[in-house]
């Protein structure tokens, strides 16, 4: 079988083969080799790697470390703020902290009311108040 370009490329194309033609797909598929970075969804990677959708990965990933600049739901597709915990099993765990200063744990009950927890390396030293951590 011999393969044939369905056109010129044009830059940042990455090339891949519809079974019969080599093909693009700049909006979908991306790689501005100015700063060696790869698209998906994008024509304007902002990082190594810039993925813009939804996006479904199984198996493990690691992520270190995390920045969300949006809402960030953990076994939820909706989180309640912008950080969201569920557990199939009913039981949450989270942890927060393990430095020398106090960590403040923003918690928010069903009804929108804020707590603020704070956790300390000193045993016993959990307290919580209502109010916001900033």
């Amino acid at each position: 079988t011999t393969l044939t370009t369905g056109g010129a490329p044009t830059a940042g194309s990455v090339i891949f083969s519809d079974g019969t033609l080599f093909a693009q797909d700049n909006a979908n598929l991306f790689w501005d080799d100015s700063t060696n970075r790869l698209g998906i969804g994008t024509t304007s990677p902002a990082r190594v790697l810039s993925v813009e959708g939804n996006t479904i990965i199984t198996g493990s990933l690691k992520v270190g470390p995390l920045i969300a600049t949006s809402t960030l739901g953990v076994a939820t597709t909706s989180p309640f703020s912008e950080f969201g915990v569920e557990s199939s099993s009913g039981t949450t765990t989270a942890a927060i902290g393990g430095g020398s200063e106090p960590s403040c744990l923003q918690l928010y009950a069903a009804n929108g009311t804020a707590y603020r927890v704070f956790v300390s390396n000193v045993a016993g030293a959990v307290t919580s108040q209502a109010g916001s951590c900033e």
